[in-house]
């Protein structure tokens, strides 16, 4: 779908894929549990954790299969999080049409509007250069700053589609936002 991820510049942000150079800057931010309450990974213990993670997308890319973009914040050139889309139609039941969506962000950046600018030019790529129409976020019930993301994005709960599943060994509820391309203001 989106392989070779596009380089996507924004005014604060570039958007690029994944090198193995930004392992440390990732771990910096993946070993925070305030980072990972939300997220289906175990907070990353040693950058080794963190290499493992940032070979396994780099092999995902050589395997022409999409994976996330590194967002790096132009201030200091630092990776800040990651951002991207995921068609899993086996796991999610979803058409041909639609993705899923989802982000991760240091906690140092929170607040300053840095993932909505990422999620605005990853989405609007998406949505005019592919066939997709509708992308879908599934967000862990109490996960308040990630709504607030997603209703700033144009995102509607939908409230028929709601699943449980296991995360790090708990059952947890999650919600399903959605955006229709033909809802998104360019």
């Amino acid at each position: 779908m989106l392989v070779p991820l596009p380089i996507l510049d924004t005014e604060c942000l570039i958007l690029r894929p994944i090198i193995t150079s930004d392992a440390k800057d990732i771990f910096e931010y993946a070993k925070d549990f305030q980072i990972t309450k939300f997220v289906p990974w175990y907070p990353h213990k040693t950058i080794d954790d963190t290499n493992q993670f940032v070979n396994k997308i780099i092999k995902g890319y050589e395997e022409k299969k999409s994976g996330p973009w590194a967002i790096v914040y132009k201030a200091n050139n630092k990776v800040i999080g990651t951002i991207g889309f995921d068609q899993n139609r086996k796991r999610e039941n979803i058409s041909e049409s639609s993705v899923n969506f989802g982000y991760c962000l240091s906690r140092a950046y929170w607040g300053q509007g840095l993932i909505v600018e990422a999620s605005l030019i990853t989405i609007e790529y998406l949505f005019n250069s592919t066939d997709i129409i509708e992308v879908r976020a599934f967000v862990q019930v109490g996960n308040k700053q990630s709504e607030r993301v997603l209703e700033k994005l144009g995102f509607k709960k939908d409230p028929t589609i709601r699943k449980k599943e296991i995360s790090k060994g708990q059952e947890i509820e999650l919600e399903c936002w959605i955006l229709s391309k033909s809802f998104f203001s360019f």
